[in-house]
Order: structure tokens, then sequence, then C-alpha cells
């Protein structure tokens, strides 16, 4: 599996909005005053996301369906119920 991490800093209003996305990773968005507080937040965050910080894709759970989920509550679960 490639990853792919990508920072975009971008001058709206007078403030650097900044946006953080990688695969696998939910995309980080925050804006900041100074061009150089925003390069930190960048480092920062996407050292957070080297040492899986972050959740990972949400998208994944999507792909269960309910089904799954009985069959698991009853190998998992029920089985240690009375009656």
């Amino acid at each position: 599996m490639e990853i792919y991490a990508m920072a975009t800093l971008r001058k709206r209003n007078n403030r650097w909005h900044v946006q953080v996305r990688r695969n696998g990773h939910p995309s980080q968005t925050k804006s900041f005053l100074s061009k150089t507080d925003a390069h930190k937040w960048v480092r920062q965050v996407e050292g957070e996301m080297d040492k899986a910080a972050f959740p990972t894709d949400k998208r994944i759970l999507e792909e269960l369906t309910a089904a799954d989920l009985i069959t698991r509550y009853r190998d998992t679960v029920a089985i240690n119920k009375c009656g």
C-alpha cells in the first residue's frame, strides 16, 4: 500500500488556510494568521498521522452489513447468555 500525503496552504482573506490529507486518515483543516504557525501545525499533524494517532478511514465501517453484525453478535455475545 502506498502512502500519499499532501499539505495544501492557501492565503485567503489575510489568513492561511491549511489542509492536510493522507490515505487512510480523515482530512484535517485549520486556519492561521501567520504562515510560520501554519507550517508548524502541518508538521505536527503529519507526525501524528505517522504515529497513527488519528483513526483510520471510516469508509471501512460502511462496508459492514447488518448481517455481518448480527452474525458477529450471535457468535461472540449470544453464546454467553442464558436461555
